[in-house]
């Protein structure tokens, strides 16, 4: 938010409805130069205890106004800076929950994915020791049935050796 300009009208400022701008700004006028010089508006030289005590009235009036207006408009633009804070700390909190969330699940997904790996790795070396067992016995089946038959023909050729 920008600070006015010194001198410049307050534009964010409300005034009460039966002290329009241009009546506010003499009267603030007024305050000020009677304050600063001593001096009426019509150039006479005066001291402060003589002003009308009528206009003096209304003069803390507006002074009055003036501060209370002023400290609503602070107490609101200090609320709303409150309220958007703690709506960005909210906002804040909820992103970082959704992003450990996210986390989490992504943790969890990795664990059940690497889970399903080693008990894939597993299945795997149990067909590759089963087919290597079952190739193993196919080739000692094999190297038996040789032997059987090698055998036989030589207790054949023995048989007929001894019987010739």
């Amino acid at each position: 938010m920008r600070s006015p300009t010194p001198g410049a009208p307050c534009t964010t400022l409300r005034l009460p409805v039966y002290l329009s701008k241009t009546r506010f700004s003499s009267l603030f006028r007024q305050v000020h130069t009677a304050a600063e010089t001593g001096v009426d508006t019509a150039g006479k030289q005066k001291e402060v205890s003589e002003i009308d005590h009528q206009q003096a009235k209304k003069i803390d009036e507006a002074a009055q106004k003036f501060a209370e207006a002023l400290m609503s408009s602070y107490r609101s633009v200090s609320d709303r800076a409150v309220s958007a804070q703690a709506l960005n700390a909210e906002l804040t909190q909820d992103f970082f929950d959704a992003v450990i969330d996210n986390l989490r699940i992504q943790g969890e997904s990795n664990l059940a994915v690497s889970q399903g790996l080693i008990n894939q790795q597993q299945r795997q070396r149990e067909a590759l020791q089963l087919l290597a067992q079952e190739s193993v016995d196919a080739h000692m089946d094999f190297l038996e049935s040789m032997f059987f038959f090698h055998r036989q023909s030589v207790e054949a050729d023995e048989r007929s050796t001894r019987e010739s």
